[in-house]
């Protein structure tokens, strides 16, 4: 929490995300390095980020 302004910050660390863009590089031959783990669903990013509103946390690790 930002003591002066009381604004929270909160940052989501997703890794990779099915995305049309991620699929684009893994069939262009991209990096296994850039794939470490296996990519999470838009949907569950965007719960991660609805859990950090209602309960509000320095980090969150997906």
């Amino acid at each position: 929490m930002e003591r002066e302004t009381g604004v929270g910050v909160s940052m989501i660390h997703p890794g990779s995300v099915d995305t049309p863009m991620l699929r684009h590089e893994v069939a262009g031959g991209g990096s296994a390095l850039n794939f470490p783990s296996r990519p999470l669903t838009p949907d569950r990013v965007a719960h991660a980020v609805l859990g950090a509103l209602d309960r509000p946390r320095m980090e969150v690790r997906r």
